[in-house]
């Protein structure tokens, strides 16, 4: 997209492609024709500068935001129970590349099988922890860790509601009193 701002100059904004990419050139991701996998994105260019984002860059933008919401955890157990309030929305940020966001997973809470529980929250505890290997792979790909990011405020209470029941909220997965008479997956 292009156009003009209040001071007409020109703008443009980048775009990163949801699709698999990797910033690293030794990896062993290859497209389905069998060519590696380019990092694709595009400069934001704010009249003849052109910025182009890496992973400094996003990490900087992560943990200076300006403008947004849901910038704090949840800290109740009404707010708890809204999805949409564990998901930082940075619209302006202070440093770095200015268009970032937060990947986000969608989980079901209840599951029929008790192992396909212990996974699913062993990899949300790799996923927002901090040590090697799970955290070299986020790098490798290009993810921000949470925990390099403006959410690691957010670590300790998904910790606390999403991955045990230490706050009582009943948010955890696997909660027994949310999946009571639930069927799961």
């Amino acid at each position: 997209m292009a156009g003009l701002s209040n001071g007409a100059v020109p703008q443009a904004i980048g775009y990163i492609s949801p699709d698999f990419t990797t910033v690293d050139p030794q990896s062993f991701a290859t497209l389905s024709n069998g060519q590696s996998s380019p990092l694709v994105v595009a400069a934001v260019f704010n009249g003849t500068t052109a910025i182009l984002p890496d992973v400094t860059d996003i990490e900087n933008a992560l943990s200076h935001p300006t403008l947004g919401s849901n910038l704090t955890p949840p800290s109740n157990a009404t707010q708890g129970a809204n999805p949409a309030l564990w998901v930082p929305v940075i619209q302006t940020a202070s440093e770095g590349y200015p268009i970032v966001g937060y990947t986000t997973f969608d989980f079901a809470q209840c599951y029929a099988d008790p192992t396909v529980t212990k996974g699913i929250v062993k990899f949300l505890d790799d996923h927002y922890g901090t040590t090697a290997p799970y955290t070299t792979d986020q790098s490798k790909n290009g993810f921000v860790r949470v925990s390099k990011s403006g959410a690691v405020k957010f670590l300790q209470p998904i910790k606390k509601a999403i991955l045990s029941n230490r706050d009582g909220w009943d948010t955890n997965i696997g909660n027994t009193t949310a999946c009571s008479g639930v069927v799961g997956r």
